[in-house]
């Protein structure tokens, strides 16, 4: 399946857009028919998401070093990928999952401060 010439010009375009196509894309599939979800058209459609969005996160985890809202952004972006990912065994967005998140890991210092922000 050659994505590129399915999908209309303007979502390539438009990085918000294949964001948020993720987003609602692994939602359905994960909340409205796990079984389902794991069919092989929808996995395709999945993986050449995650290579649309994947410099995205990474931007995000060296923007974390100094404002640490980029990992909940990360987090809450990644989460029903999480959960697709597990359910339906789909081992490639795990490990990519995974080191994703070891990276995220390393931006993080240990201290015996806390900051408030209110």
């Amino acid at each position: 399946m050659n994505l590129s010439q399915n999908w209309p010009k303007k979502w390539l375009d438009k990085r918000g857009i294949v964001h948020t196509a993720i987003l609602f894309t692994v939602f359905l599939l994960v909340f409205y028919g796990s079984v389902c979800a794991c069919r092989k058209e929808y996995k395709e459609i999945i993986h050449w998401l995650w290579l649309q969005e994947e410099e995205s996160y990474n931007k995000w985890i060296k923007m974390s070093r100094t404002d640490p809202n980029y990992l909940y952004m990360l987090q809450s972006s990644t989460n029903n990928l999480l959960k697709y990912a597990y359910y339906c065994k789909d081992y490639y967005i795990l490990h990519e999952l995974i080191t994703l998140y070891a990276k995220a890991l390393m931006t993080l210092d240990e201290t015996e401060e806390y900051l408030l922000r209110v």
